[in-house]
């Protein structure tokens, strides 16, 4: 929690005022049983009347400024918990966003999911508690402690007892209870992963007709989830009880040990009641340690859990190059390798050029290695072997907008937002009505368009549910046309399209965007044939590159994917 405090050392005034009102709030309250004390020592035992009404005043008083200005500390405490944890999960997000791919698939998706959800509510209701109860149950541990031992330390030592045992108890159970929580977020992460990829495959599941299957995986999760809380529950459960007895013993033994004392005149009725009454504010506050104890146990956990994420430092270091060497090739490639960790080599040995203006396809099958060449060219994994270099320059010799202005790429899955179509496309970049047109014409869009009554301000539900496979991936083309990018990569974007609009599709591309390099990746000729060089990948390594018609002449692989593929267009 130490790290939680120290990354939102902005909002500290904020906090210290809270705190300070807390405090003010307890200290007031703690005056209350030395003015009953008073009432009843001078002004019941004296018959003072004007004493009597003047500390019923002076009660009230305490009472109604102690509750005030507890009300206003709880707002303040709301309003600083809210925005710090506002702005770890803003920060969190941040991070993943420039996180490398590498370190956020050690994660897992579900995994930073819930961290920057459920975690950071966690952390959201310890701060509120520590501004809280945590301020208020130490000064009225301390407080009232040092105003007993004001009035008899015999009797204090009676309350230090009652104090001891409950501490011991609470650090106990937080001891046992704390890897409970670990194992709890962990089974929450699996949860997660498992609802996601029910959501995202319903239409698979039904078909399939899994749906049991897929309960009975939530069921067993949840299940495992249950008996974890249920042991974490039992303990929360006996700690209230055990310190709710050890608070009432001491309270008793307090008031045994107090009639020797008013036998012997050591002490009065008023301060006796004052002491009694300090004893179950004490007690009340120290109540509060065991709750106190376990949520810190679990703010810990997600604290660690979410600090992982904001102190992970691999992330993508881009350099301050803004200009562009003309004269060298735009993209130049050479002996690139990589594999994943743990892994083969996925790709080996790659090696091509592009120049301006220039077209090249690259065709294999699945599992080829070309949606991983994809990552690579954009520097998504930047631990690659070999070169790749824009202009003469590595990668990340340029500042990242001016890098993605240079390569951009259309991925095989296209992501669709619950919003209009021109800020699908668009994606909060400026606005150009013309440019818009000509990406939605040159991406087949034009006919969908023009078919709903608010055309491009139509909305698009999310993941696209309201469009076709064909009309998701011509959205995900048109955003990519849109950035107008030195070299654009299309990685098998044409999967969903039949024949004729992908024929139309291509004939667009290459006759509006003449002066841009276009990289065709797909497992189909028909997508690739138009370009001016194709690279053959076959596990990984180019084995053939040339024109179409040079490859049916000189490979015996391209040709007979050509013979399966004419086939299978034939009978389509």
């Amino acid at each position: 929690m130490n790290k939680v405090l120290a990354f939102t050392k902005r909002f500290t005034s904020l906090m210290v005022l809270t705190v300070l009102i807390k405090a003010s709030g307890a200290c007031l309250e703690l005056l209350i049983p030395r003015a009953m004390g008073s009432l009843i020592d001078i002004g019941l035992q004296d018959k003072d009347y004007g004493y009597i009404r003047t500390m019923l005043i002076v009660m009230i008083a305490l009472t109604l400024s102690a509750g005030l200005a507890n009300m206003v500390a709880n707002v303040l405490s709301a309003r600083y918990s809210n925005r710090a944890s506002a702005l770890i999960r803003e920060k969190c997000f941040e991070k993943i966003q420039f996180m490398k791919l590498e370190a956020a698939d050690t994660f897992t998706i579900q995994s930073l999911m819930t961290r920057v959800t459920g975690d950071t509510d966690i952390i959201q209701r310890m701060l509120e508690m520590m501004v809280r109860p945590m301020v208020r149950g130490p000064l009225m541990i301390i407080g009232g402690l040092v105003l007993s031992c004001m009035t008899s330390l015999k009797l204090t030592l009676v309350i230090l007892a009652g104090m001891v045992l409950v501490s011991l108890v609470s650090y106990s159970i937080y001891i046992v209870a704390n890897p409970l929580f670990r194992k709890i977020q962990r089974l929450v992460d699996t949860l997660t992963r498992i609802i996601r990829e029910g959501l995202t495959g319903i239409r698979l599941i039904k078909t399939l007709n899994k749906e049991g299957y897929e309960v009975s995986r939530i069921s067993e999760t949840g299940k495992e989830i249950q008996k974890n809380e249920i042991k974490a529950g039992v303990f929360h459960g006996v700690l209230n009880p055990m310190v709710t007895l050890i608070a009432n013993i001491t309270l008793v033994f307090t008031i045994l040990a107090s009639r020797k004392l008013i036998v012997n005149g050591e002490i009065t009725i008023g301060e006796i009641t004052a002491i009694i009454q300090y004893v179950n504010m004490i007690l009340l506050a120290m109540k509060m340690i065991p709750r106190l104890f376990l949520m810190l146990g679990r703010a810990n956990v997600s604290s660690e859990r979410v600090f992982a994420i904001l102190e992970n430092n691999d992330t993508y270091q881009y350099g301050n190059l803004t200009t562009k060497d003309t004269t060298q090739d735009l993209l130049t490639v050479k002996n690139l390798s990589f594999a994943y960790p743990g892994n083969r080599d996925i790709l080996s040995g790659i090696s091509f050029s592009l120049k301006k203006g220039e077209k090249i396809g690259i065709l294999g099958d699945t599992g080829s290695g070309k949606s991983t060449l994809t990552s690579l060219l954009l520097g998504l994994y930047p631990n690659y072997r070999g070169e790749i270099s824009l202009y003469g320059k590595g990668l990340f010799s340029y500042e990242r907008e001016t890098l993605r202005k240079i390569i951009t790429a259309a991925p095989q899955k296209a992501n669709i937002y619950n919003t209009s179509i021109r800020s699908n496309i668009i994606l909060h970049s400026a606005n150009d009505d013309e440019k818009l047109k000509k990406v939605i014409n040159t991406a087949q869009l034009h006919g969908f368009v023009s078919e709903k009554e608010q055309g491009v301000d139509f909305i698009l539900e999310q993941n696209g549910k309201n469009l076709s496979g064909g009309q998701r991936q011509r959205i995900n083309i048109a955003r990519t046309l849109y950035t107008e990018a030195t070299i654009m990569i299309f990685d098998d974007i044409s999967s969903g399209l039949d024949y004729k609009t992908e024929r139309n599709l291509q004939d667009a591309m290459h006759q509006a965007y003449p002066e841009h390099s276009l990289i065709f990746i797909s497992q189909k000729i028909q997508s690739v044939k138009e370009c001016d060089t194709i690279f053959l990948l076959q596990k990984g390594e180019f084995v053939a590159k040339g024109s179409h018609e040079g490859l049916l002449q000189d490979s015996p692989l391209y040709q007979t994917m050509w013979q399966l593929q004419n086939i299978e267009e034939h009978y389509s």
